[in-house]
């Protein structure tokens, strides 16, 4: 049935854009709580990490 409904191109248009969707969603959520942390006083082989 999910191969028919893909064939229209409008069906095709709402699924790739509802998993870019849900992608970008998935990788916003990790990437915050990356961005979110302080890495003051961190260096290795002379590099500081706060760029």
């Amino acid at each position: 049935m999910l191969k028919k409904l893909l064939r229209q191109p409008v069906a095709l248009a709402l699924f790739g854009a509802t998993a870019a969707f849900c992608t970008y969603a998935c990788a916003y959520a990790f990437r915050k709580s990356i961005t979110a942390t302080t890495f003051e006083g961190m260096a290795f082989a002379g590099i500081n990490y706060k760029i």
